[in-house]
């Protein structure tokens, strides 16, 4: 098994934690740096396949392209540093990370706008640098949220749940219940969080870089039948080595009278915002399952 393979289970996981707690930064980056070349030329590991694919449809380029080696180097690092970097925050307590997870003035105008219309609000979230960090980060500024998960998570999300909820977060896994949840708490003018860019969940097919992709939707649902509204949110880690949260402008939910046809315009809406946000930082970009057909 190797590095990456490893860091991803959930005793990966627990190890890695407990080494960010031991190791100075620039010892941890070191070894993901020595570490990672191997794995990143590994064509027939799934993660490598998933990130080749990806990354290829955003800089539209063919999949056997060799320009997409080093790109793919750069993202396995660019992952495996957001873990040490979270991991090392944890170990030193909630100051710590506050610290490190910044919240831009587009971020929290979004917040303020979308609780002062008093309807609710999405906070729609892409996978981009430390999703993690913004979670935490929403919990250490007292910004309570009910974070909607994924069921039946593969084992190195259990362990990363586990911390979630350790640290504050109202993790809910999507169930029925749940959803009652988050509707009860968007129409008391509450707070709901997803990440909505993961494929293999359902959803509908939307359109993200010039290509159709089958990807959630039931943020846009939620907001078109409790009249929430929907902020994007992704994460890029800057030049300060902190990671900077950055909203979108709210997305209002149509009202034509056709729940079907204005949940899908708005889906579309907040993903073509997601969009451009992961192309200005596609090495940021931590989609490590494949979002295209390639038949597609």
């Amino acid at each position: 098994m190797d590095f990456y393979s490893k860091i991803g289970t959930s005793r990966g996981q627990k190890v890695f934690h407990i080494l960010s707690r031991l190791m100075p930064r620039w010892l941890a980056y070191g070894i993901i740096n020595l570490a990672t070349p191997r794995l990143a030329k590994d064509r027939t590991n799934p993660t490598i396949q998933a990130i080749r694919s990806n990354q290829a449809v955003v800089r539209n380029l063919a999949s056997d392209d060799p320009a997409l080696d080093p790109i793919i180097l750069k993202v396995l690092r660019n992952a495996a540093y957001c873990h040490f970097d979270l991991f090392k925050a944890m170990a030193y307590g909630p100051k710590a990370i506050a610290k490190a997870g910044v919240m831009d003035q587009t971020f929290l105008d979004g917040i303020t706008a979308g609780v002062a219309r008093g309807k609710g609000l999405i906070i729609a979230g892409a996978h981009m640098s430390s999703f993690d960090m913004l979670l935490f980060t929403l919990s250490q500024r007292n910004i309570n949220a009910q974070v909607l998960s994924y069921r039946d998570p593969e084992e190195g999300y259990q362990f990363q749940n586990e911390l979630r909820i350790k640290y504050g977060l109202d993790l809910t896994p999507v169930s029925v219940k749940a959803l009652r949840k988050a509707i009860h708490r968007l129409r008391e003018g509450g707070i709901v969080g997803t990440g909505v860019d993961r494929p293999g969940l359902g959803g509908e097919s939307l359109m993200l870089f010039g290509k159709e992709a089958v990807l959630p939707n039931g943020h846009a649902r939620l907001a078109v039948q409790t009249g929430a509204a929907i902020m994007a949110g992704v994460v890029r880690k800057e030049r300060d080595k902190k990671y900077h949260a950055y909203g979108s402008p709210l997305f209002e939910p149509p009202q034509t009278g056709d729940d079907q046809r204005d949940s899908h315009e708005m889906a579309q809406a907040v993903l073509s915002w997601i969009e451009e946000r992961i192309r200005e930082k596609p090495e940021e970009w931590m989609m490590f399952y494949p979002v295209w057909d390639e038949d597609n």
